[in-house]
């Protein structure tokens, strides 16, 4: 079996002047929030089955929410969440 574990941070605005002149710099606080398109569901990746759905695999908390001209619609599920550690 294969153990995946990461942290990733959020991007905040740069405090040091000497770093302004970057878009954003890493926040020292870790980020538990959901990220990335499962391939499954995505038409650009090779991994792609149309004929699956992401409502037999994946509740609408685990799919991304979208604003589409004011409906609000369940998208793409994510492509990795956090779980805990155990």
């Amino acid at each position: 079996a294969v153990r995946l574990s990461q942290r990733r941070t959020s991007s905040v605005e740069c405090a040091t002047s000497r770093l302004k002149f970057l878009s954003s710099c890493l926040s020292a606080a870790t980020s538990a929030a959901p990220y990335g398109v499962d391939p499954n569901f995505l038409p650009t990746s090779s991994l792609f089955k149309s004929d699956l759905s992401p409502a037999s695999f994946y509740t609408p908390q685990e799919r991304r929410v979208v604003d589409v001209g004011g409906a609000v619609e369940v998208g793409l599920p994510y492509g990795s969440a956090p779980n805990p550690i155990f």
